[in-house]
């Protein structure tokens, strides 16, 4: 006995099968994004950082306008403040936020200051003051010719100059700051010189300087029996020093007021007053 298929009814079976399943929906997983910060250890640092892990909807995704590979991505070197964050995938669904990123608060820093009464003198002094959550300590720096206090909190009996002082506070948090201590400039009549010590005149040694003023370039010439001179300026730096009678030394200075401060084999000093155009 043979076996008779309807063709119509086998035609019609295949189309209602293909029919379920070009018509089937896929549940759509909707677009999330999880997010994971690091924020700054230090106020003003740039060590923070953003991560997304992005997942659900159709990939690939769009971070902010661009197509990243994956789905994840991480910003780095943030400092403190508001990012705005767009996620998209391809089917156009999209997510937005902004991330907060915050720093530990800054201390309080401020200091009185207090310059040199007299040219040359020592009685500068800086009193710091600083308002922090946490413990703090300082490390102060100069290349002035003095001793200080490195890890004190005040400094006293300074020199003109600048000083320099790292405030690290117990998070790890560094701060730097720097001062400049002054002092009451003396107005000296050109070539007029001025001993420190009483003594006769004529232990007095020669020191002569031309031009003065200069505009720029000047040569200093020694008698027989100076010791050693140096060349100070307004901030009572020295800028260039010699040793030795009958110098003769061709300087070029900037711009300011200088003093040329001499030393006779007898310790009697001199100074005479030289400007610079």
């Amino acid at each position: 006995m043979k076996t008779k298929f309807n063709l119509k009814s086998i035609l019609m079976t295949a189309l209602v099968s293909t029919s379920l399943f070009t018509n089937a929906q896929v549940d759509k997983v909707p677009l999330t994004v999880a997010v994971a910060m690091t924020n700054p250890t230090c106020q003003n640092y740039n060590n923070g950082e953003i991560t997304l892990t992005i997942s659900g909807g159709f990939p690939p995704y769009t971070f902010n306008g661009v197509e990243i590979a994956g789905s994840q991505v991480t910003m780095g070197a943030l400092t403190a403040g508001n990012y705005s964050i767009q996620v998209s995938d391809v089917s156009l669904a999209s997510t937005s936020g902004e991330v907060i990123l915050q720093s530990p608060q800054a201390p309080q820093i401020s200091a009185i200051i207090g310059d040199v009464t007299e040219f040359g003198g020592n009685d500068g002094y800086i009193d710091l003051m600083v308002n922090s959550q946490y413990n703090v300590s300082y490390s102060w720096t100069t290349q002035e010719q003095i001793q200080i206090a490195a890890s004190s909190e005040d400094q006293t009996g300074l020199v003109a100059g600048i000083y320099d002082v790292t405030i690290t506070e117990s998070n790890g948090c560094q701060y730097a700051k720097r001062y400049t201590i002054q002092q009451n400039d003396q107005i000296f009549s050109p070539n007029m010189d001025f001993a420190t010590q009483e003594s006769n005149e004529n232990e007095i040694s020669e020191i002569t300087v031309f031009p003065n003023p200069s505009f720029g370039e000047v040569t200093i010439k020694t008698g027989d029996k100076i010791a050693e001179y140096a060349v100070v300026n307004e901030m009572g730096t020295t800028v260039a020093q010699g040793k030795g009678s009958f110098a003769n030394e061709t300087l070029n200075l900037t711009t300011g007021k200088y003093y040329i401060i001499s030393t006779d084999i007898n310790g009697n000093t001199t100074r005479k007053y030289l400007q610079i155009l």
